[in-house]
C-alpha cells in the first residue's frame, strides 16, 4: 500500500524539463524557465521556503532579468510554510488553476476501465502517430503541432513503446479518426499521467477513459505500481475518481506579475 507521504513525495518529484528549458535554483526555490512552445513560462515550485518574502522578491527579480512578465508559483499541499499562499495573494498574485493530486495503487494491477467498442488506442511509435497526437493536442491546448527541429527530436526519441526518458504517448481513434491523446512517463515504479485531452466535439464518447486504460496497461507492464495524476477539478478528476483514483490534496497555481 502506498502511504499519503509517499504519494505526495512522488508528486513533488514530478518535474518536466523538456529540451530548451533551464532548471534553476534561486535560493531555496527550484525554478524552471520554459521555452515559449511549452506554454509554461517561468515556473517556481517551492517545497520548503525559509524566508517567503525574500524568496518571492528574488524569484521575481530573476524573472524580470530574463524578460519575463509573470512568475507561476506551483504550491502543493505539503509546501512550507503554509502562509506562502497568503503572501502571494497579498503581493498581487491571482489563482490561475486548481488541480487535485490523484493516485491509484496498481500493486494488484490496473483498474478495469470500460471503453466503447468503436474506440481503439495505439501507442505512438511512428511519424503518423506523432502527428495525430500533436494535431489533437494543438486543438485542445492551443498552439501549433510541433514541426522542424522539435518534431525531428520527438521522432528520434520515439521508443517501442518507451523513449529514453521512460515516456510514451497514446492516441485514441473513433471510426479511424484521432480524437484523444495523452502522455505518460514512468519513473522507477511511478507512472505519471499527463496531457490527456479530447477534441471538444467528441467528448463523452470514451476517448479519455481509453487513454487512461492504455497508459495504465503499458505502465504496469513496465513495472509501474502507482499511477499519479495532477487532475483538473472540473474535467478529468470526476472521471478518474469514478475509476478508483483517490485524492491526496489540491495543488494551486498562482500567477504573479513581476
Amino acid at each position: 500500500m502506498w502511504t499519503s507521504d509517499q504519494v505526495l513525495k512522488a508528486s513533488r518529484a514530478w518535474q518536466w524539463i523538456p529540451p530548451g528549458a533551464e532548471a534553476l535554483q534561486i535560493g531555496d526555490v527550484p525554478v524552471i524557465d520554459y521555452p515559449e512552445w511549452a506554454r509554461m513560462g517561468f515556473y517556481a515550485m517551492p517545497a520548503g521556503v525559509t524566508n517567503p518574502a525574500a524568496a518571492v522578491t528574488a524569484v521575481s527579480a530573476e524573472a524580470r532579468s530574463r524578460g519575463r512578465e509573470t512568475v507561476s508559483w506551483w504550491v502543493a499541499p505539503d509546501t512550507e510554510p503554509a502562509d506562502l499562499q497568503r503572501l502571494l495573494l497579498h503581493s498581487g498574485a491571482t489563482l490561475a488553476e486548481v488541480a487535485d493530486i490523484l493516485a491509484y495503487d496498481m500493486s494488484q494491477g490496473p483498474p478495469e476501465i470500460p471503453v466503447p467498442d468503436d474506440v481503439d488506442n495505439i501507442v505512438v511509435t511512428n511519424a503518423q502517430g506523432l502527428d495525430d497526437a500533436e494535431r489533437v493536442a494543438a486543438v485542445v491546448w492551443g498552439g501549433t503541432p510541433s514541426s522542424g527541429e522539435r518534431r525531428n527530436g520527438q521522432l528520434l526519441s520515439l521508443g517501442h513503446p518507451l523513449d529514453d526518458q521512460g515516456g510514451f504517448r497514446v492516441v485514441a481513434h473513433l471510426d479511424r479518426r484521432p480524437f484523444a491523446t495523452a502522455g505518460c512517463q514512468i519513473v522507477a515504479d511511478v507512472a505519471r499521467l499527463y496531457g490527456g485531452c479530447v477534441l471538444p466535439e467528441l467528448r463523452g464518447l470514451g476517448g479519455y477513459r481509453s487513454t487512461v486504460r492504455e497508459r495504465l496497461r503499458v505502465a504496469h507492464d513496465h513495472g509501474a505500481r502507482l499511477a499519479l495524476v495532477h487532475a483538473r477539478s472540473d474535467t478529468s478528476k470526476p472521471i478518474l475518481t469514478r475509476l478508483g483514483f483517490e485524492s491526496y490534496g489540491e495543488t494551486r497555481l498562482y500567477n504573479l506579475a513581476v
